[in-house]
């Protein structure tokens, strides 16, 4: 299972790994195809779903605290 930190890691990986990977199969698929893969890879229904909770004040702030913990 793939996890992100962010929204725009999330689409940087489906843009540069995903969409050429799957182009290589399915010559006519495009970035959403690649976002609703990721998604799917990291246990979500929908890119839709997996956006909504990396943009979570909830996920937001674990990535916060697993940070300082981290530091310290």
């Amino acid at each position: 299972m793939k996890s992100f930190d962010s929204v725009e890691h999330a689409k940087a990986h489906a843009k540069k790994l995903t969409l050429p990977l799957l182009q290589s199969v399915i010559p006519n698929a495009k970035l959403a195809n690649a976002l609703e893969l990721i998604a799917k890879e990291s246990g979500f229904k929908t890119w839709r779903a997996l956006k909504s909770h990396l943009e979570s004040p909830a996920y937001r702030f674990g990535l916060q605290n697993l940070g300082m913990v981290l530091i310290i």
